[in-house]
């Protein structure tokens, strides 16, 4: 099921929704809370535009994402999902499988 909208603070939900699947998984006793932290840095780099669904908007977050994330699946799937809305117009999910790349892939 998709949300309802495709702006900045849609795609943080889908971010912070991702860790907590992946943390389930295979998360650490201090995982969940270090991702958590740099989930809030990206969210401090974007507060102004939490409402806004603007490509350059968008391209801010997933900048933001990727200074504060190393590449791992579910981190790749945000950013996909924001540039299929960028480039398709395709609304956000929070559904699918989140695998990760073992408890150091953070």
């Amino acid at each position: 099921m998709s949300l309802p909208n495709g702006t900045v603070g849609t795609f943080l939900l889908v971010l912070t929704s991702k860790i907590t699947q992946w943390d389930a998984k295979y998360g650490g006793p201090y995982s969940l809370g270090l991702m958590l932290e740099a989930a809030n840095r990206v969210r401090d780099e974007v507060v102004n535009q939490i409402d806004s669904d603007r490509p350059d908007d968008l391209r801010k977050l997933q900048h933001a994402i990727q200074d504060n994330f190393s590449p791992m699946r579910w981190r790749d799937s945000v950013l996909k999902q924001i540039e299929e809305y960028i480039t398709k117009g395709k609304l956000p999910t929070l559904a699918g499988k989140t695998r990760g790349r073992g408890k150091a892939g953070y």
